[in-house]
């Protein structure tokens, strides 16, 4: 299973038809569904601090090189792909 996470934060829009859209703040991790990401401005995914299941906009969204059992911040997350470069 690939995880994101957020790049910054995001307010979902209030009104008719986005109810399913999800907020969430900068480095909270998702769970995307593969049958989602072909190239759509959203994607449907599960946000592992909550199992909230709804959209996200992909532009906000990284692959985490971190796996789902280990916990961590995007500091640190950030920190470490500068030492490999």
């Amino acid at each position: 299973m690939e995880l994101y996470y957020a790049v910054s934060a995001f307010d979902a829009p209030q009104g008719e038809g986005s109810e399913n859209i999800l907020s969430f703040d900068e480095g909270d991790r998702f769970e995307i569904f593969d049958c989602h990401k072909n190239n759509s401005e959203w994607w449907g995914a599960r946000a592992l601090k909550n199992s909230c299941v709804g959209y996200v906009p992909s532009k906000y969204m990284k692959v985490s090189l971190i796996n789902s059992n280990d916990s961590y911040d995007v500091k640190s997350q950030t920190f470490l792909i500068l030492i490999f470069f």
